[in-house]
C-alpha cells in the first residue's frame, strides 16, 4: 500500500488507520444537531467528520423530482423537491461546519455531487475528497476532481450491481440511494432507480424487497443498511468481508458472497430463507435493549482505561453486574 498523508495522520499498511464518522445530511437540516455530532464524534476519538455537500439541482435529475410526493411527511413537506431543499446544506452553511470542525480540531470534509462543490472544498483547502460510489462512472467527475491535486477516497459500492442486473435480465433490480442515476441504467430495462427513503418509507420500502443486495467493495465497518433490511425479515447478500462477517450469518439471514457466481446462487436461493427467523434473529441481535447494555459496557471500559487503572480495571465485559448492568 502506498503511504499517504491526510492532515496530520499517516495513512500506510501498519499505521493506525483513519476513522471517518460519516455524519452526510443525518442532522435533519439543524445545523445544532450537525455541531453536536461534530462535538460527539470528537469525544470518541474520531479522526475525520465527514458531510454531503449537494443541493436539489446537483443530488438528482430534474425529472426525478417532477411531480412526486414528499417520502416523508413528519417535517411538513409535501413534495419530494421540498424535502430535499430542507436536507440539504448551503455553501454559507458548509463553511460554518468547516469553522466549527477546526475549532475542535477534528478534520472536516465532505462528499461533493457537483464541480461547484468541488470547488467549494477545495477552497477550504480540505486534506481530502471522497467521491460516491454512484459516480465511480462518471469519469468526467472523477477527472474534475483530481486535477485539484487532493488525495481522493473512492468509494466503489455499486461497481457490481450492473454485472448482476446483466446476468440476470428475468430479475428487476432497483438501485435506492442518493445521487443521479448511473448512466448504464439506460441498457437494462430490468434497473429501475429510487430516490433515497427515509422513516416509515424506507422500512416498508426494505419490507417489500425480496432480497436486497450490498455489493460493496469498501470495507464496510458497519452497513446499516443490511441490519435494517434484516430487521424488516429481508434477506442480505453482501460482499464477504468487513462488517457483512458478523451482521451476515451465512445461510440464515443471507450470504456474504465472493464472485459472481456467488451472486447469482444467492439470489435464487434467497427465497428459501425464513423471512421470521431473519427478522427475529436481528431483533434479538440489534434491538436497543440488546445494544444498549453492550454500549454501556464499551464506554464504561473507554473510562476505565484513562482512569488511575488503566488496562488493570477489575471490571469485567463479562460480569455484567460490575456495570450496574441488570
Amino acid at each position: 500500500m502506498k503511504e499517504c498523508v491526510i492532515s496530520t495522520k499517516t495513512i500506510c499498511e501498519f499505521c493506525d488507520p483513519l476513522i471517518i464518522a460519516d455524519i452526510g445530511a443525518n442532522f435533519n437540516g439543524d445545523l445544532e444537531i450537525a455541531k453536536e455530532m461534530i462535538v460527539r464524534a470528537k469525544e470518541a476519538g474520531i479522526d475525520v467528520v465527514k458531510f454531503q455537500s449537494w443541493k436539489r439541482e446537483t443530488l438528482m435529475s430534474a425529472c426525478i423530482y417532477r411531480g412526486k410526493p414528499a417520502d416523508i411527511t413528519e417535517f411538513g413537506h409535501k413534495t419530494l423537491s421540498d424535502f430535499i431543499d430542507f436536507l440539504s446544506i448551503s455553501d454559507e452553511q458548509l463553511w460554518e461546519m468547516k469553522k466549527y470542525c477546526d475549532k475542535h480540531q477534528i478534520i472536516f470534509t465532505s462528499t461533493p455531487f457537483s464541480p461547484h462543490e468541488v470547488d467549494v472544498l477545495v477552497e477550504m483547502d480540505v486534506p481530502f475528497i471522497k467521491i460516491a460510489s454512484m459516480d465511480l462512472n462518471n469519469l468526467s467527475f472523477i477527472e474534475y476532481i483530481a486535477k485539484k491535486s487532493k488525495p481522493i477516497i473512492l468509494s466503489t459500492g455499486m461497481g457490481s450491481i450492473e454485472e448482476i442486473a446483466k446476468a440476470l435480465p428475468h430479475r428487476h433490480v432497483t438501485l435506492c440511494g442518493q445521487g443521479a442515476p448511473p448512466t448504464w441504467m439506460k441498457n437494462y430495462p430490468n434497473v429501475s432507480y429510487q430516490a433515497p427513503l427515509v422513516g416509515t418509507a424506507r422500512s416498508q420500502f426494505l419490507r417489500h424487497c425480496r432480497v436486497v443486495l450490498m455489493p460493496t467493495r469498501f470495507i464496510e465497518p458497519f452497513g446499516g443498511v443490511a441490519v435494517e433490511a434484516q430487521l424488516c425479515g429481508t434477506p442480505v447478500l453482501a460482499s464477504a468481508f468487513g462488517a457483512f462477517t458478523e451482521t451476515i450469518e451465512q445461510g440464515v439471514s443471507g450470504y456474504r458472497c465472493r464472485t459472481l457466481g456467488d451472486w447469482l446462487a444467492a439470489i435464487e436461493l434467497a427465497d428459501s430463507l425464513n423471512r421470521w427467523m431473519i427478522r427475529k434473529r436481528a431483533v434479538a441481535l440489534y434491538d436497543l435493549d440488546s445494544v444498549g447494555p453492550q454500549y454501556n459496557q464499551v464506554f464504561q471500559q473507554i473510562q476505565d482505561l484513562w482512569g488511575e487503572e488503566g488496562w488493570y480495571s477489575k471490571r469485567s465485559q463479562f460480569a455484567e453486574s460490575s456495570f450496574g448492568v441488570v
